[in-house]
């Protein structure tokens, strides 16, 4: 009898359990803000994973949830993507090839970055910022192929911020390939705010054939992209 009793207070709690946590969804989905500070909530605990990895050595892991992250704040932002020039997030995972000292130096940034706050526009600024240093990373490191991802994402990130456009419009010049640069500025060019910046860099630079080495705008990102805050 005593059992009976159990099992059925059990059950009609369970049902009323199930009963809020049906009821929470419904509301989630039939309220935008909730639903942002959700992905906002989802960014800043990849973010948390991607340092935690780091801090273990785990560099794929760390650097994939990374890209988690940003898949979530490119949609959240609703960045303007050139289907042609940019990839596409429905598989963001990559490999991270172990050589020279990537591995490495990777880990030892991305250990040291901070949680971004849950409040527009920090988390994609300032991840545009973390993906422009990994950019840098991969560059010492002659991974060329991340290089490009990097900077790539770090324009989707924060598109309206002029930098990563003109530094992966330089990279690709600076390999040879002069049509992904030519598209790379005029990506830029779209946007308002970053405009002018790109056109300076594209008369003095592009214009000339002259190509300055990855990362010579480095001061401007330290400058310019907003800091995280806890």
């Amino acid at each position: 009898m005593r059992l009976k009793v159990i099992v059925k207070t059990s059950s009609v709690i369970l049902f009323f359990f199930i009963l809020f946590i049906f009821s929470e969804v419904i509301y989630t989905l039939n309220n935008p803000e909730r639903i942002q500070y959700c992905q906002y909530f989802l960014i800043k605990y990849h973010i948390s994973r991607t340092i935690r990895y780091a801090e273990k050595g785990h560099v794929e892991k760390s650097i994939n949830n990374l890209f988690q992250a940003a898949k979530i704040a490119i949609k959240l932002s609703e960045s303007q993507q050139s289907e042609n020039f940019y990839p596409t997030y429905n598989k963001p995972k990559m490999g991270i090839p172990n050589v020279n000292n990537l591995h490495k130096d990777l880990a030892d940034y991305l250990s040291g970055i901070e949680k971004p706050k849950l409040e527009k526009p920090y988390p994609f600024v300032y991840m545009a910022k973390i993906f422009y240093y990994l950019a840098l990373i991969a560059y010492k490191n002659q991974e060329y192929a991340l290089v490009e991802r990097f900077l790539q994402t770090s324009v989707l990130l924060a598109s309206n911020y002029a930098t990563s456009h003109v530094e992966l419009a330089n990279f690709y010049q600076r390999m040879g390939e002069i049509d992904k640069s030519k598209s790379a500025y005029e990506f830029c060019f779209e946007f308002e705010y970053p405009k002018d910046y790109c056109k300076y860099y594209f008369n003095l630079n592009f214009e000339t054939n002259t190509t300055p080495e990855v990362g010579f705008l480095e001061n401007d990102v330290a400058i310019h992209y907003i800091q995280a805050e806890n």
